[in-house]
């Protein structure tokens, strides 16, 4: 008995030493010093991962560990921190919500990534190089693809044929089903086919199928009045890189119509569309030649980021047609927003109606216009930024005017400021007759 009870007190007196020794394991580990993304970061604790009071992910042996993670369908929008999974080579993103997607997140030695389900991905970045020739995550073998990665055509094909003998890549189908991607794109409509064969045969492979890899070589526009409700083909055109000069594609009233990935590319000067629906919004980051904007009948459009570029420095070149923002008949639409600009900020026309959503307009880094159009806007916009400081005023043929004339059809109730400082500074030229 005396012998168990002092087996007892020793016992008792050693737990101490254990805790001690066990936070010292704990506290051995390091911190990553990523910053992770929250959502990720709720779905990494409810898989059993810790994190400390600041947010940081503890490099335990099962972080250590981990080579396989499953994250489908958890609502995501970011995998920034992932990269502190030092084993990971494997990744199920797929039923996600990213709309841009970043490689740069992912470890290294990362071999495998899912994203099937994804289609609200419109950006792929830190996959290629800034110039398309070298593949970035060189560790990549297998790439599974959500099905409207079809429309990217900068990124997905050069990453494509740069890693085809090291990686293999595959593409959703509209059914859900993985297939080996292809660059090879045919075009339904037989009507759009023929004039997409005529007037840019350099990217085809065959009269029905065009190699989105490569780069248009013709000068032609692309002006299209459809007849078809189909317009699949054109993404391709407009998004090559080779592509030099106007995009025109307006869609007839009895027709439905849709262009699933609008991003136009360096060489496109004039982008106008019509009746046509963009349910991926549309991405202009790359249209760094573009001095004409028209979005006319859009109605799932809900961001416009509009990039500087568009204002001219030189006035010879803003005539009031060819130097426009257009935007008309787009019920979903609440935010415009031009960026501003490093040089120069001349523009022919600002033109807005019809927008019953609108919740943010910024247009005010312009400092010379000729005519500024604001009607059936939503009279309680949120933001309604307009320019202040008018440093020019132009006529319709993209002159300076000695008179100081602008023109103005403006009807909101939030713009009483901005048609105040014109009276102070120009000569107002009434156009409402023209554009009511």
């Amino acid at each position: 008995m005396r012998n168990f009870i002092s087996f007892y007190i020793l016992i008792i007196m050693c737990f101490p030493f254990i805790s001690c020794k066990d936070d010292t394991e704990i506290a051995d580990f390091e911190v990553s010093e990523v910053g992770f993304d929250a959502k990720l970061r709720d779905v990494l604790i409810q898989k059993g991962f810790s994190f400390n009071e600041n947010g940081e992910l503890i490099c335990d042996n099962q972080v250590l560990n981990t080579t396989s993670l499953n994250l489908s369908r958890c609502g995501l929008t970011s995998i920034s921190g992932l990269r502190s999974f030092p084993s990971l080579i494997e990744v199920n993103l797929e039923y996600n919500d990213f709309t841009v997607f970043d490689f740069g997140d992912l470890p290294e030695e990362i071999k495998s990534v899912a994203l099937r389900g994804n289609d609200g991905i419109t950006s792929y970045v830190n996959l290629m190089s800034a110039d398309g020739t070298t593949a970035l995550c060189r560790s990549l073998t297998y790439l599974k693809l959500p099905y409207f990665a079809k429309w990217n055509t900068d990124v997905i094909p050069a990453f494509y044929k740069a890693m085809s003998n090291k990686c293999l890549v595959v593409m959703a189908d509209q059914d859900g089903n993985y297939t080996e991607y292809s660059i090879n794109r045919k075009i339904p409509d037989p009507m759009l086919r023929l004039y997409l064969y005529k007037n840019f045969p350099s990217v085809f492979v065959s009269s029905s199928e065009i190699d989105v890899t490569k780069r248009i070589t013709e000068g032609n526009d692309l002006i299209i009045l459809s007849q078809t409700a189909n317009l699949e083909g054109v993404e391709y055109i407009l998004s090559n890189p080779g592509f030099r000069g106007k995009v025109d594609i307006s869609g007839v009233k009895s027709q439905h119509y849709s262009m699933s990935y609008v991003k136009p590319s360096a060489g496109v000067s004039s982008f106008s569309i019509s009746n046509i629906d963009t349910p991926l919004g549309m991405d202009l980051s790359s249209a760094s030649s573009l001095k004409v904007l028209s979005v006319e009948d859009n109605s799932l459009l809900q961001t416009l980021v509009i990039p500087s570029v568009i204002l001219h420095d030189d006035v010879s070149e803003t005539l009031i047609f060819c130097s426009e923002i257009y935007i008309s008949g787009c019920p979903s639409l609440e935010s415009v927003s031009l960026q501003t600009a490093n040089s120069g900020n001349m523009i022919g026309k600002l033109h807005f109606a019809n927008l019953p959503a609108l919740d943010c307009l910024d247009v005010s880094t312009v400092g010379a216009v000729n005519t500024v159009v604001l009607t059936d806007v939503n009279s309680d916009i949120g933001s309604m930024l307009l320019p202040t400081e008018l440093t020019a005023f132009l006529d319709g043929t993209g002159r300076f005017s000695s008179t100081s004339q602008i023109a103005l059809c403006i009807d909101h109730p939030k713009a009483s400021s901005f048609k105040e400082y014109c009276k102070n500074v120009a000569d107002i030229i009434d156009v409402s007759f023209f554009y009511k």
